[in-house]
């Protein structure tokens, strides 16, 4: 067994998608690389004592400190973007592929914003409570859960929310789609795994074959599986 020592206690651990390297987020404001096999420190990044990380591909992550969150290049000592735009503390962060991902945040919204750019490019609003997670289900849609005891289903595009599943454990804290995008587990204070249906409020494999285009959609799409991505930008912000 390895062990990775700190100077400080560690908030957050993250590895690249391609297995190779672990980010580790430490109490002295330090974001340390390690290679994933012999364990030796690759690299420092200086940042504010960071509470999340994140990895959108093998060469970017983001940090996430209260209510800003940053995108740093991996070969690079200081982020390269600062994206700003919450009130209150971002709690979770799902990527949309290379070009956007998003963000919820305590301030009861979820913010979709342009990797690229740093623009958010919409936000998404809804809970009445804390938003606590946020994840992607097939690049059309998302999953939201909050601290108002609900979780919803999203269209990207049309920024509108397609179903509410609603709680009697209270607070949402965890919701993973499940069985190729056809059911939804959420986690929440019950006590309890909840399992449910999904696939009837998301886009099925045949539309997402369909490419969208800027002309008559407020977001490009290019779109070959169900696991897909945005992939190009917005024509229009919306914060």
């Amino acid at each position: 067994i390895q062990s990775l020592n700190h100077p400080d206690g560690v908030f957050c651990v993250a590895v690249s998608p391609n297995g190779k390297y672990i980010l580790t987020g430490c109490r002295d404001g330090c974001i340390r690389s390690w290679h994933s096999v012999s364990f030796e420190k690759v690299k420092e990044y200086r940042d504010l004592m960071p509470l999340k990380i994140f990895f959108l591909d093998d060469d970017h992550f983001l940090t996430v400190f209260n209510q800003n969150c940053k995108l740093w290049d991996t070969g690079k000592d200081s982020p390269s973007r600062i994206f700003e735009g919450h009130t209150d503390t971002i709690s979770s962060v799902a990527s949309i592929g290379p070009c956007a991902f998003l963000t919820g945040s305590y301030d009861s919204t979820i913010k979709i914003w342009e990797t690229n750019t740093g623009k958010c490019l919409r936000t998404y609003k809804g809970h009445s409570n804390p938003v606590t997670a946020v994840t992607n289900v097939n690049g059309r849609e998302f999953v939201s859960g909050s601290s108002d005891g609900t979780a919803k289903v999203w269209n990207i595009e049309s920024g509108k929310c397609i179903h509410t599943y609603s709680f009697r454990g209270g607070r949402v804290e965890a919701v993973v789609p499940f069985g190729n995008n056809t059911a939804l587990l959420t986690a929440d204070e019950s006590r309890k795994i909840k399992m449910w249906s999904l696939e009837k409020y998301v886009t099925n494999e045949e539309v997402l074959k369909t490419k969208i285009t800027e002309s008559t959609n407020p977001f490009t799409y290019e779109v070959s599986s169900p696991n897909s991505h945005l992939s190009s930008r917005s024509s229009k912000s919306e914060a």
